[in-house]
């Protein structure tokens, strides 16, 4: 089971400023809704979340400030992307080996860019 982290505010010392706020909450509703659109079960696509919200990060297009000057947060579903290092980070974890260099050979490479179709070197 996935216990709920505490709220505690003694944490925001550690955070790294460079980088947008992301919620650890599971929005299992939204989850759901793209479970049924494309015909997954739910545990598939939830495995599948909790791997990109580790690896992806913003996209180049990524407004970190609305034109307020307020601070975005960071909607992993919305704005993630994977470059090729978290790609492999996915790869990684599918195939349990434990660094990029022991995947099989070009696996990294035809994989990212056939998934890479509008050659933008991001995955969304």
């Amino acid at each position: 089971g996935h216990g709920r982290r505490g709220s505690g505010s003694n944490n925001s010392s550690t955070e790294r400023f460079d980088a947008p706020t992301r919620s650890r909450e599971v929005p299992s509703g939204r989850l759901h809704k793209l479970a049924i659109e494309n015909r997954m079960p739910f545990d598939f696509l939830l495995q599948a979340y909790e791997i990109f919200m580790d690896l992806a990060q913003p996209g180049s297009d990524f407004k970190h400030f609305d034109s307020q000057g307020t601070r975005q947060a960071f909607d992993v579903l919305e704005d993630g992307r994977l470059n090729a290092e978290g790609f492999a980070g996915v790869l990684c974890k599918l195939t349990n080996v434990d660094s990029p260099d022991k995947l099989p050979e070009n696996l990294l490479y035809t994989t990212f860019y056939s998934a890479d179709s509008d050659q933008s070197r991001e995955l969304d």
